[in-house]
């Protein structure tokens, strides 16, 4: 007779529970007739967000990609129609190792990746032990 007693106050105990998280939802939610928030913030952006441009980036541009301008530079659409793909290009910009160089050999004169010129912007131009060329 104990136990249907207990059952009977977990039952109450979790009506009261469900009631109280009921409860909370309806401040939260308002009284539901309410409109959610527009997209108001999206006028307030700039129209087109500008990140600085480091020198290393900007002479490598003007070395290997000259006549590009700033904003073409900082364009992705850009950046993804100027990938580097071949072993022409990348023997182009970087001094290979030797390994580098019977890797791409290997590989018949194609690489199986792309880089972006500001990617390749940050990586050294000679140094093939540097982390972001390995």
């Amino acid at each position: 007779m104990g136990n249907a007693l207990r059952g009977r106050s977990v039952v109450r105990s979790g009506v009261a529970e469900q009631a109280v998280v009921s409860r909370q939802a309806d401040e939260i939610s308002g009284s539901g007739d309410e409109e959610p928030p527009g997209l108001a913030i999206v006028g307030q952006l700039p129209p087109k967000a500008r990140f600085p441009t480091g020198r290393t980036s900007v002479a490598f541009r003007r070395r290997f990609f000259p006549g590009v301008k700033a904003e073409d530079w900082n364009d992705w659409h850009w950046q993804l129609r100027h990938r580097i793909r071949s072993a022409e290009e990348l023997r182009r910009i970087f001094t290979l190792s030797a390994h580098e160089r019977g890797a791409v050999e290997w590989s018949h004169s194609s690489i199986p990746l792309s880089i972006t010129p500001y990617y390749a912007s940050l990586m050294s131009r000679s140094d093939s032990l540097e982390s972001l060329r390995r």
